[in-house]
């Protein structure tokens, strides 16, 4: 049984509940404690091809012809601490990938791509990685501008 934000609504409203004193907050503090379950890496393809386009965001290499061969990784390795979150997946070609694997962040290894000559300066606007917050911006200055 999977516990909803409904149900756990429905279990603090209940009668049962509300005549045990302090048993509302203690209910809380457990669901707020509860950890964050996020869709798998692998489900978030196709919405991050959507946000980053079908660019390897490690070198800048363009993939239209084939968006499907980019991998979603982590910028900030779960090793170090990193989640499943939306905002800590991006898209990597498979070289890219293999080179940054658990030991690097996103960001060391478009430097160490720079440094290698492996990031062209015409690849560098490919890199839509700063794009994220500029489209959270849009996204909502296009709702605060319809209502």
């Amino acid at each position: 049984m999977s516990i909803t934000l409904d149900s756990v609504v429905k279990l603090l409203e209940s009668e049962f509940v509300g005549e045990t004193p302090g048993r509302k907050e203690e209910l809380l503090r457990i669901v707020l404690n509860m950890p964050r379950k996020y869709p798998p890496p692998r489900q978030q393809h196709g919405r991050l091809l959507l946000d980053v386009g079908a660019f390897c965001q490690g070198c800048g290499r363009d993939y239209n012809f084939d968006p499907r061969v980019l991998e979603v990784d982590h910028i900030r390795p779960k090793a170090d601490g990193g989640s499943d979150a939306y905002d800590n997946l991006t898209l990597l070609c498979p070289p890219c990938n293999r080179i940054k694997q658990h030991r690097m962040t996103l960001s060391g290894l478009q430097a160490q791509n720079r440094r290698e000559g492996h990031l062209l300066s015409k690849n560098e606007q490919n890199l839509r990685i700063r794009s994220r917050s500029t489209l959270k911006t849009q996204t909502a200055e296009v709702r605060t501008w319809k209502h």
